[in-house]
Order: structure tokens, then C-alpha cells, then sequence
């Protein structure tokens, strides 16, 4: 959460407005901040228990507006 104004808001839903990011694409982003290991599309879909072509789709989307860098 984060205070402004005196009110209160998501950063999930800070990111989700401004970036146009799904939920998923929201969790992926998360994941990547909460952990500093590399991890390849098929280990991202066990942990977070997403659909393989799910965890492709947001990643690339997540690449494609600069939110993380693919390598």
C-alpha cells in the first residue's frame, strides 16, 4: 500500500492502471521483484501453477512494454 493524499492505494492496482497489466501479468511482475534468481517460462509456470503459453503470453507483454528485460 502506499499513502497519498491521505488515502491509500495497491500498488498492484497502481501498476495494473498504469501499465494496462492483467492479473497474471501482475503476478509475474511480483514474482520477479520478490526474487532475485533467473528463472525460465516452464519453472515460472510450476511455481506460480499458471498455464505454460499463460506465463509466455504475460511475459512477453511485460517484455514488449519495457517492465522487465528478457535475456
Amino acid at each position: 500500500m502506499i499513502d497519498f493524499g491521505c488515502k491509500r492505494f495497491d500498488f498492484n492496482e497502481i501498476m495494473k492502471c498504469a501499465f494496462g497489466l492483467t492479473r497474471s501479468e501482475i503476478k509475474i511482475m511480483n514474482f520477479f521483484l520478490e526474487n532475485d534468481d533467473e528463472y525460465v517460462t516452464t519453472d515460472l509456470s510450476k511455481k506460480l501453477k499458471f498455464d505454460l503459453t499463460t506465463i509466455q503470453k504475460a511475459v512477453k507483454k511485460l517484455s514488449e512494454k519495457k517492465i522487465i528485460i528478457r535475456s
